[in-house]
Formats: structure tokens, sequence, C-alpha cells
């Protein structure tokens, strides 16, 4: 396979300014490293950071659109989430077969499993089968539904 060196390290000097800026944003301090390549997801294992610094949201219901309707739906989606665990193995297969490829720091697929039922605004189908409910009403949704970033998800 023919690396491209020079493209990779334009891309890493643009992305060097793009984390620069998202430094000084609010709340910046919840992401960790100095530079691109040094982020990772040790946040989601050390609750300390947010607890320093509060929330990014002080109201996710009204602050964050999805935050109601996830809450609105929860039922439904308890039910189906309850009924993938309810069978031995199911959950992590989904798992492993949904996951994204994470950095060496990143959390391990022992303590941290997502069955991913949409990547890239499309919908997988080995999970929504299993959920159609919920992978329904999650489709009604344009953050999830309209995303086309890559590695973006909704699990």
């Amino acid at each position: 396979q023919r690396r491209d060196v020079a493209s990779a390290a334009t891309v890493l000097r643009e992305l060097s300014g793009y984390f620069a800026e998202l430094r000084r944003l609010p709340n910046a301090g919840l992401v960790h490293g100095a530079l691109p390549y040094e982020v990772n997801f040790n946040a989601d294992y050390y609750p300390a950071a947010v607890a320093r610094q509060g929330p990014i949201w002080q109201n996710p219901l009204q602050d964050l659109p999805v935050a109601s309707f996830l809450e609105a739906n929860y039922p439904v989606i308890r039910q189906e989430l309850e009924s993938i665990i309810a069978t031995e193995g199911a959950f992590e297969a989904l798992d492993a077969e949904t996951r994204n490829a994470e950095t060496q720091f990143g959390p391990r697929g022992d303590d941290w499993l997502t069955a991913y039922m949409f990547r890239k605004g499309e919908a997988i189908q080995k999970v929504c089968s299993r959920v159609p409910k919920t992978c329904a009403l999650l489709a009604t949704r344009p953050e999830i539904s309209k995303c086309r970033m890559g590695g973006s998800g909704a699990g």
C-alpha cells in the first residue's frame, strides 16, 4: 500500500489549526491533549474533568433538542434494548460487528459496548432488524439520519 506522506502532513497541519481554534472555545478543557493526535477517550472514564468544569449543557432538555426526544421515547428504546440483552451474547456480537476502530488509548471492548444503529446517516440493518421501532424513531432525527461525517454513528 502506497502512502502519501506529504498529503498526510498537510492534513495534520490543517487539523492542528482547527484543534487550536477548538481549544479556545468554552468547555475546551474537556478535550485532553495539547495536539490533535494526543486526543483520546479517557475523559469518558475519568469523569473528574466534568466534575471540575460542570456539564457542557446546563439544561440538556432545553439546550440539546435530541435529549427531550430520547427521553420521550425512552420506554420504546428500553424495551427493544432489553430484548437484545435477554439473548445471551447478542449485544456483544452486535458491538463486534458495528464498533468504530478506536485509538490505542480508547476504551477497551470489555468495558464499553455499543451496537451502532446508524453510521453516516445510514441505518445498519443487522441492528435495526433487532430494534425496528428505535431505528424508525432515530431515522426521524436529522442529527442522525442526515449526518454524513465519517465515523459518526448512533448506538
